[in-house]
């Protein structure tokens, strides 16, 4: 191929890459807050690892459906804003807070009294009798979750004021306050959890504090970058905030909770692998919790790639521009797939030397090793799956591939799970072994379907 005929494939690349390197920035931003809790608390040892591990996991997926469903606020207010002058934008963001802390109520009110979900979840051994927990475990994770309940509502508001500025096209605020949060949390995680700063060492508790704290100045600093643009006053106007309408609340959850609920569906199969990893032991336990957030730091990158590629096909296809959507498909797709191939290769070759960046516990490393290695392959399908669900949503084709999404998770990578790490008796390699055969058979499916979608788009 010539250089004349690539130069338009290299044109499309670059102007992916100024869509996809703000989303990229922010994505890895807001996980490495989480990250750097894990690599904090695992100077503590296995136990307090295995804590947190289950705490978090628990705590985000019952917090995970009120916060998901937030993502609506954005485009209420950009379609409020695209419809012209009033104040249409405003209402949707004084509603889109309302509606951050009617969810935030009940999140922070389970999360309050943690104790019998905790319970409930690490009481028994799937083989039948007591689970392989401390007695101190459950009162531990419950405290955990108790303390990040105090920063629910400040988490929702600002997702609801980031969200909004997103609607407006303003995304370089987020990732700033995201990535001062990063320096908040990680000087905070610093002086709770080891004692500096004349505080005295809370241990894992310390990060929990740290965690809530870095979320009530998140919320300061989004509040206060609206208030100092005299243009976001006037569209984000809290005007009338305390007569808030039924009828628009009524809106906001009717269309709000779907997303959530969707979301938290996709989410969910993991927190059921950390509930049944933790079964196995707090080792397997605080070992899984870091192959999972290296999963998730190594997904950042491909992920962007897809999200910003998605914006660039919807617009194609909409204008039933061929040949520029197959230019849109194929070098973000080979990017996506190197993208996570690199990262997955440097998971393999380098599993022990990650391991010890969260802990210094043998028993740790060695078992977080052989995850690490799963985790690779688990990365590169999970890359190119979600490549082809985002060029399926770009062009309207959501209903199949979000059912396929739910029943591949649900109802394949959970019963192969099980079966390979208790009916074979793999252990924790068996639950991972059973995600990663499960999420081959997904990927195979959106991609078959996105290629035969994206032709018939292509050739109309």
């Amino acid at each position: 191929m010539t250089a004349a005929a690539l130069r338009p494939q290299w044109v499309e690349l670059r102007e992916m890459g100024r869509l996809a390197w703000p989303i990229v920035l922010s994505n890895l931003a807001s996980s490495s807050l989480t990250t750097v809790d894990v690599m904090m608390v695992g100077r503590c040892g296995p136990g307090p690892l295995a804590v947190i591990a289950f705490g978090v996991s628990v705590s985000f997926f019952i917090s995970f459906i009120g916060f998901s469903s937030l993502n609506l606020i954005s485009s209420l207010v950009a379609r409020a804003e695209g419809a012209g002058p009033g104040d249409e934008a405003g209402h949707a963001f004084r509603h889109g807070v309302w509606f951050s802390l009617l969810l935030a109520v009940p999140t922070t009110l389970v999360l309050l009294h943690p104790e019998p979900v905790f319970r409930v979840l690490a009481h028994t051994h799937p083989g039948g009798g007591p689970g392989p927990y401390s007695p101190n475990f459950v009162p531990g994770a419950s405290e955990y979750a108790r303390l990040l309940a105090l920063g629910i509502p400040f988490h929702f508001a600002t997702a609801a004021c980031l969200n909004a500025l997103r609607g407006l096209a303003r995304v370089m605020p987020g990732l700033v306050v995201m990535l001062a949060a990063n320096g908040v949390n990680a000087v905070g995680n610093w002086a709770l959890i080891f004692g500096h700063l004349g505080f005295r060492a809370m241990g894992p508790l310390g990060s929990a504090w740290a965690t809530s704290l870095t979320r009530v100045a998140m919320l300061v600093a989004s509040a206060a970058y609206i208030a100092s643009q005299p243009e976001l006053r006037k569209v984000l106007s809290l005007r009338g905030f305390f007569r808030p309408s039924p009828v628009r609340l009524w809106s906001f959850f009717s269309h709000g909770l779907p997303i959530g609920l969707r979301s938290v569906l996709d989410y969910g199969i993991f927190t059921v692998v950390v509930v049944l990893m933790g079964r196995l032991g707090p080792v397997p336990l605080a070992a899984n919790q870091i192959a999972f957030d290296l999963m998730v730091l190594g997904l950042m990158l491909p992920l962007g790639v897809s999200a910003a590629t998605s914006i660039r096909v919807g617009r194609f296809a909409a204008g039933r521009d061929g040949s520029a959507l197959r230019r849109a498909v194929r070098g973000p797709f080979a990017l996506t797939l190197g993208l996570a191939s690199l990262t997955g290769a440097c998971y393999l070759i380098f599993p022990g030397a990650l391991a010890r960046l969260y802990s210094q516990d043998a028993a740790v490393v060695s078992v977080a090793t052989g995850f690490i290695r799963l985790c690779a392959v688990f990365l590169v399908l999970d890359a190119a799956g979600t490549f082809a669900l985002y060029m399926l949503q770009a062009v309207l084709d959501t209903r199949i591939p979000s059912l396929a999404n739910v029943s591949a998770y649900w109802g394949l990578c959970l019963p192969l799970a099980w079966m390979f790490a208790f009916s074979f008796r793999l252990g924790g390699p068996g639950l991972w072994l059973g995600l990663c055969v499960g999420n081959a058979v997904l990927a195979l499916f959106l991609l078959r379907r996105g290629y035969r979608t994206l032709v018939a788009v292509a050739i109309s």
